[in-house]
């Protein structure tokens, strides 16, 4: 495989990063339908809001894949929160993720932050595996549930 660059996202990998948010939704919640405009808007905020937390990893010119994290502010002390992970398919299991993930890492360190939480769907399999093997632990169970439309006034 190529050179991996791991670089900053700008604006001209926005309809890849769809393209990969749209996939993920596909894997982690189907039948789940993007809006790619409400999209699109969320991740320009995301970076405007948090420069330098969407890594885009590059290979010979193109994107392989990126992740999204953001600082958090708490009563208990900052941490951050790894949003998406998403790495090409072909590109798996080449060591992209780990790229990524020791660039955000690097990031957060130089942020001064020292903790960092990931949620990932409990079906996803290979992003759990992925997260336990760079060291992460279950520590929450989160819940959720669609309300029943025939119950609105």
């Amino acid at each position: 495989m190529e050179d991996v660059k791991i670089r900053d996202f700008i604006p001209a990998d926005m309809e890849k990063i769809l393209d990969y948010r749209e996939e993920s939704g596909r894997i982690n919640f189907p039948g789940l339908v993007i809006d790619r405009e409400r999209e699109r808007e969320h991740i320009r905020e995301h970076n405007r809001k948090y420069p330098g937390t969407i890594k885009v990893a590059e290979i010979g010119g193109k994107v392989a894949g990126y992740i999204r994290f953001h600082v958090r502010e708490s009563s208990f002390g900052d941490y951050a929160i790894i949003d998406a992970i998403f790495v090409e398919k072909n590109c798996r299991k080449t060591g992209i993720g780990k790229l990524l993930h020791d660039a955000t890492e690097r990031h957060l360190l130089f942020l001064g932050i020292k903790d960092v939480e990931a949620t990932v769907t409990d079906t996803n399999i290979p992003s759990l595996s992925f997260f336990k093997s760079r060291g992460y632990e279950e520590k929450r169970t989160v819940l959720e549930k669609r309300i029943n439309t025939a119950l609105a006034p």
